[in-house]
């Protein structure tokens, strides 16, 4: 399957909420109903280290608060454990089997020879050159 972005967007969406949930049911990491949610959990890390992956627990904490669900550093960092790294594997997961799912797109390499195009997916990459001028 080849993705547009809106397509893009609604699996990001599921990616960050409902395979988030699963996941931090299924690794036992959420084992009752509380504030702070499998997907709350996800997008703070994520999205705290992507915007400064030198985030302490205080800068996520404030984001977890901004997420809906106020925490003091010391409930996040409490959070940090093995069940915690296995929901987060398994969110990854999930979203790796979203990209490798997808259908290769050819996309143009630019530069010196605009005409030449090549195939690429994750695991697998493809080239389809034409056999004019040499790359150099």
């Amino acid at each position: 399957m080849s993705l547009s972005v809106a397509q893009l967007a609604e699996v990001l969406q599921t990616v960050f909420t409902t395979d988030a949930e699963e996941a931090a049911r299924d690794t036992r990491f959420i084992q009752r109903q509380r504030q702070l949610t499998g997907p709350v959990f996800v997008q703070t890390l994520t999205f705290g280290w992507l915007e400064n992956p030198a985030a302490s627990v205080e800068d996520l904490a404030l984001l977890a608060a901004d997420l809906g669900c106020p925490l003091t550093p010391q409930a996040l960092d409490q959070r940090f454990t093995p069940q915690a790294a296995d929901c987060l594997a398994r969110v990854v997961g999930d979203a790796l089997a979203y990209v490798l799912s997808a259908r290769p797109a050819a996309v143009p390499l630019g530069g010196r020879h605009p005409a030449r195009t090549t195939a690429v997916a994750c695991g697998n990459t493809s080239m389809a050159l034409p056999a004019t001028a040499p790359l150099a």
